[in-house]
């Protein structure tokens, strides 16, 4: 397995596509906004990126009611423990 240094990892359901662009909605003080992506390897459920932040809080269900730039109510999520940085959670 290679260690990707410096990767920022995110589910790979939180990757929506639209003809050939990957996009994510990234969550900012409940309000959705929508960022191009590019990803990369994938791993079990979880693809490197480019296109955002390490941290960046990414919307991973119910976009068909997210809009970007519009507010956007949001459920506590479960916290799962995040892999080293460069590693892929399992």
């Amino acid at each position: 397995m290679k260690t990707l240094q410096g990767a920022t990892i995110i589910p790979s359901s939180a990757i929506q596509h639209n003809g050939n662009v990957s996009f994510v909605y990234v969550i900012e003080d409940n309000t959705a906004l929508m960022r191009n992506v590019q990803p990369g390897g994938t791993e079990g459920n979880n693809t490197e990126v480019t296109g955002i932040n390490p941290g960046d809080v990414v919307a991973d269900s119910s976009f068909d009611k997210l809009q970007d730039k519009r507010r956007s109510s949001v459920a506590k999520a479960q916290r799962q423990a995040a892999p080293e940085p460069g590693e892929m959670a399992p």
